[in-house]
């Protein structure tokens, strides 16, 4: 199953807004508590839900309009992608071909 799916289940647990156990969600859906806590810390960085209190999690106002508006739920990025290349480091024979082609002229 796919994490954007698991994130819908566990969103579509907590749809009537109260506070709801780890343990009694993963029973509720047939899921283990790692995967319920995976989605719930998936779904808490987006702000679809809140930690109530360890290991407890409830439905935000967003996660309450995001279940009305059918929003999909994907496992991709949430934001414009950075560029994450680092530039090129200038090495001693990087250095020594532009000595030799200075030399040249």
């Amino acid at each position: 199953m796919t994490s954007g799916a698991l994130q819908t289940q566990v969103l579509g647990a907590l749809a009537d807004g109260e506070c709801r156990k780890v343990e009694v969600l993963a029973t509720r859906l047939a899921l283990t508590t790692r995967q319920v806590v995976d989605a719930a810390h998936r779904l808490i960085l987006r702000e679809l839900v809140e930690r109530a209190e360890t290991g407890c999690y409830r439905v935000t106002g967003a996660g309450l309009a995001a279940l009305a508006a059918g929003e999909a739920l994907t496992s991709g990025p949430n934001g414009p992608l950075a560029d994450t290349r680092r530039p090129r480091r200038v090495t001693l024979q990087d250095k020594a071909w532009r000595a030799m082609r200075l030399r040249r002229k």
